[in-house]
């Protein structure tokens, strides 16, 4: 019985090896990948301000500013309209008109795209 004890010994050794030796390689690959994001996220970040330097001295600082909201209106990460507009002399009818179309506007809106996602193929298949 001796040696079944010293071979499970053995055995469990290996296996305890081969963690430590995975788990150290996953680590590197983890540091590796996170500094090799960091830097393409650091030279992302310098051509957008070269860039941005660029187009102020070509066309001004509030022009570059402007086109810079453009982008973000235009990328629909600025809101620019309420959802409720309240009109002159309180017509709580015309709000509630307003309210409903821009519902019904949403929700046609999500309908389309669930049916436009739906329309198209799996990937792969033409």
């Amino acid at each position: 019985m001796l040696v079944c004890t010293d071979a499970a010994v053995a055995e469990a050794e290996g296996v305890a090896q081969v963690i430590v030796k995975t788990g150290n390689a996953e680590g590197t690959k983890i540091t590796a990948v996170g500094a090799a994001n960091a830097s393409a996220a650091r030279a992302l970040g310098l051509a957008n301000a070269e860039a941005f330097q660029a187009q102020q001295q070509a066309i001004g600082r509030e022009q570059t500013a402007l086109v810079a909201l453009m982008r973000e209106i235009a990328a629909g990460e600025v809101k620019i309209t309420p959802d409720i507009l309240v009109g002159e002399g309180g017509n709580v009818l015309g709000g509630l008109l307003t309210l409903l179309v821009t519902q019904m506007v949403a929700q046609n809106a999500k309908g389309a795209q669930t049916i436009e996602s739906e329309a198209l193929p799996p990937e792969g298949e033409t």
